[in-house]
């Protein structure tokens, strides 16, 4: 009887993912399109990648500004398909790799879930992230976008560090990255951890998709100077430090970083949450000027210089929580503190759009294990009860364009990474180590 109960629960499960697939895999077909209708960011990535196989060049005329050289040969194998039917493969490779990835971080709990009633707590773990971040992997692939992917990557990393192949890990790492910058924070941790094989060969792969392959497809000079612009456009005119006190098109409420979230409270920011009437809705609590203040040649706007402290209070605590190196840190401490870097990357980045927080599906998977883990152990789980409360208050939060203007997808990302580190430090150190 239970054996037939578990087939019955299979072939649901099967069927709503079938359902749920085919639903999201036709609407980003339907978004997609060549006539830049602003529906899909796809159309931006496939008709650049599009342009560069039909001339060899790359530009930024349809939209990719913020990407490095690398990403539109990556994306070029796409544009060999009609933009719709490059849509469907796209987003089935994502969405595949997300179904990937949670079965691999299944396989990360390592306790064993004993012969008590009901689910297995690795299945309701898995279940309850899944749920937490579902709203935000639709829209990924409703809009054609690498954040998925990206989440894939960061859990190959992981997984090829725990099999023991750090070449592996470096060159998934490496990928990551040049793909989408922001997992960069990700090579201090390894630093830290002493991981030097792993942060060697991610060197190396970095050299070589982002120097060699570019080169072989461009000639040295053309990848020179798309990697001078990639530097001068993006890292410093799209930088935390510069959108905190400028307008820019970034200021949308769906961006949710530390940089525009601080300026729309200290500065009357359209974000596009207009009044009955029409007019612009601010939040600033205070209007702050750019006037540079400080002692000597280092100067900055005030509120440059309130970005610049909550990212290094940030920073040093994720450095002094992971400072100790591999051989000394337990393996589900490792596990939790690589998590945190991937929420620190968040942290630090310019841009955070709502459908990043997919990649809070690693971190999260961490969080209700540990939370149900403890709580048939009869221990207290407030830390884990607390972040869940807050992820599912989140997905709500996403239907009011005000609360998404006040940052609330921020603070609860900042909820996230407290309690990452907090259950790390939990765990201790080896006990060889008397730490």
């Amino acid at each position: 009887m239970d054996s037939r109960r578990f087939r019955h629960r299979r072939i649901i499960l099967f069927l709503g993912v079938l359902i749920y697939a085919g639903s999201v895999l036709a609407v980003g077909a339907y978004r997609a399109r060549y006539d830049q209708s602003s529906t899909s960011d796809f159309d931006d990535f496939y008709l650049t990648a599009l342009y560069f196989r039909r001339t060899g060049q790359i530009v930024d005329t349809y939209g990719v500004h913020n990407y490095l050289p690398f990403f539109v040969l990556f994306m070029t194998p796409f544009s060999l398909l009609p933009i719709k039917a490059a849509a469907v493969v796209f987003n089935a490779l994502s969405l595949g790799g997300f179904l990937f990835s949670v079965r691999l971080m299944h396989g990360w709990f390592m306790a064993e879930d004993g012969r008590t009633r009901g689910p297995p707590v690795r299945s309701v773990a898995m279940a309850a992230t899944v749920g937490m971040v579902l709203v935000y992997v639709t829209g990924c692939l409703v809009v054609g976008q690498m954040a998925l992917v990206t989440l894939t990557m960061l859990v190959f990393v992981w997984q090829s560090v725990e099999t023991r192949h750090p070449a592996a890990a470096g060159f998934w790492l490496a990928l990551a990255i040049s793909t989408k910058v922001y997992p960069a924070v990700l090579v201090p941790f390894f630093i830290l951890k002493r991981q030097w094989r792993l942060v060697l060969a991610a060197a190396a792969w970095l050299v070589v998709m982002n120097a060699v392959l570019p080169a072989a497809a461009l000639g040295v000079a053309r990848t020179r100077q798309a990697c001078i612009a990639f530097w001068h456009n993006s890292v410093l005119g799209q930088s935390g430090q510069r959108l905190a006190v400028v307008d820019s098109d970034k200021q949308s409420y769906t961006n949710q970083s530390a940089a525009i979230v601080l300026r729309r409270l200290t500065h009357p920011t359209d974000s596009g949450v207009d009044r009955p009437d029409g007019s612009p809705r601010f939040i600033n609590i205070a209007t702050w000027d750019a006037i540079p203040i400080g002692v000597g040649p280092l100067r900055m706007a005030r509120a440059q210089w309130l970005l610049w402290a909550f990212q290094l209070l940030a920073v040093a605590a994720a450095v002094v929580v992971c400072r100790h190196g591999a051989a000394r840190t337990p393996p589900a401490r490792a596990r939790y503190e690589y998590a945190a870097f991937v929420v620190l990357s968040l942290l630090l980045s310019p841009i955070v759009w709502s459908f990043y927080y997919s990649v809070c599906c690693l971190p999260l998977a961490l969080v209700n294990d540990r939370g149900l883990r403890q709580w048939r152990a009869g221990r207290r789980v407030t830390g884990s009860l607390l972040i869940a409360v807050c992820w599912w208050g989140l997905a709500a939060g996403l239907a009011s364009p005000l609360a998404r203007m006040c940052g609330i997808h921020l603070f609860g990302l900042m909820i996230l990474f407290a309690g990452l580190l907090t259950f790390a430090r939990r765990e201790g150190m080896c006990a060889e180590d008397g730490d």
